[in-house]
């Protein structure tokens, strides 16, 4: 059914996403350990800042560069990143790691499975070697995979259950060790290489180009349309910004929630992550069939409105087991409706136009998560654990509504 290339993409994504399993765990619990909420909150706003550069590059030069070149230059800078992170014996280099990372470390639902521009990348490229008729389910695989990858990562890291007593900074201290954090950020480093190797046996697609009347390309006739292409799709990316803030506001920093909240060991929160990927991972296979019988936009809605309203009661749970619940169904129901609001875009915007659209709206989401954090952080460690839930709830809700609205498709999108 799929072709050579999109199986290539597919096997990077699961390659790629491996590592965020572990470190998307093993992140926060970290940080906090070797830092203040300031230092917590800036490692993942410098993160969605640096996601946030590449998105305006791609919208910017889109058209004059392959997307599976970006895919390749995005996986190698946070392999750096990675080992960065595993030699470095200052915290504050960890800050320099998380300005070049170039990517999401939310863990569990939402892009909990390496969002931003990778995922924005990764997208397009699926979207440029499939037809329309199996887009979706192309974009649904991908969601899949990497939720299964994350999963086995997260699971990896529960099996090594690193204690208290190694959560240390020195690498040269810790020595090689799988208990030891800097031993685990050089596994992830690697294997983030190996899949920007796998990446580069995809075949190129051409550069997207933009004649002019006179029957050559004007290069700044693409950046030009990016305005055109904002005003045409302005309330996606009202709803994208306000979706980017209220999950930016937990979801990066949900392990560290659970360790707190519970007092529990980090092998049992690598755990409760591996389950919860396991456990979502194969919603996405319905989408394409909650997609038919709802619509795009009424089910992109229900679902949104669906999981704020359960991380509200997970927030107030009184035990683990109530608040894994809410939690597990909250991002079951985030991953669920992603590929149908990624195929939303693609279906809504012309196929001239989908590199440019498709990175103005991720911007919009990664503007919105690169302050959550620095406010989720703060809000978690200093004033009360629930905040974050709390408030991310009706951001969440306002793009929702924002979806209600149904434009037609654009006659050129297919």
């Amino acid at each position: 059914m799929f072709s050579r290339d999109i199986a290539l993409i597919l096997a990077s994504r699961a390659v790629r996403t491996f590592p965020l399993g572990i470190a998307g765990v093993l992140l926060p619990v970290y940080l906090a350990s070797i830092g203040s909420s300031l230092f917590v909150g800036l490692f993942y706003s410098l993160s969605a800042a640096s996601t946030l550069v590449t998105l305006g590059l791609l919208g910017a030069y889109g058209h004059r560069v392959r997307v599976r070149d970006v895919l390749i230059v995005q996986t190698l800078f946070l392999s750096t990143a990675l080992s960065i992170m595993a030699l470095s014996p200052f915290s504050l280099l960890f800050l320099l790691a998380a300005a070049i990372s170039i990517t999401n470390w939310a863990p569990g639902g939402g892009s909990g499975t390496g969002g931003g521009a990778y995922n924005t990348s990764v997208n397009i490229l699926l979207s440029e070697h499939s037809e329309s008729g199996s887009r979706t389910l192309a974009l649904s695989l991908s969601s899949l995979i990497g939720a299964v990858s994350f999963s086995v990562g997260a699971y990896f890291l529960s099996v090594v259950d690193i204690p208290k007593s190694m959560m240390v900074l020195n690498p040269v201290t810790s020595g090689p060790n799988l208990q030891s954090p800097a031993t685990l950020f050089a596994v992830c480093a690697v294997t983030q290489f190996i899949a920007a190797i796998v990446l580069s046996f995809v075949r190129r697609t051409p550069k997207e180009t933009t004649p002019t009347p006179g029957g050559t390309t004007d290069s700044t006739t693409g950046r030009r349309s990016i305005f055109g292409v904002f005003r045409r799709a302005s309330f996606l990316v009202v709803a994208e910004f306000a979706n980017g803030l209220g999950m930016g506001l937990f979801s990066q920093i949900a392990p560290l929630w659970f360790y707190l909240r519970f007092n529990l060991s980090l092998g049992t929160v690598g755990l409760i992550f591996a389950s919860v990927g396991l456990l979502t991972a194969f919603v996405v296979v319905i989408s394409p069939r909650v997609e038919s019988k709802l619509g795009q936009s009424n089910a992109i809605f229900l679902a949104r409105t669906g999981a704020g309203l359960l991380l509200v009661a997970t927030a107030f749970a009184p035990t683990l087991t109530t608040a894994l619940i809410p939690y597990f169904v909250s991002t079951s129901l985030a991953r669920l409706v992603s590929p149908v609001q990624q195929s939303f875009v693609f279906t809504r915007i012309a196929r001239s136009e989908w590199t440019n659209a498709a990175s103005i709206i991720a911007t919009a989401n990664v503007v919105g998560a690169a302050v959550g954090p620095l406010v989720g952080a703060i809000l978690l460690l200093d004033v009360n654990l629930a905040l974050p839930f709390v408030l991310a709830f009706p951001l969440i809700l306002v793009s929702a509504l924002l979806y209600r609205r149904e434009p037609g498709p654009s006659r050129a999108a297919s």
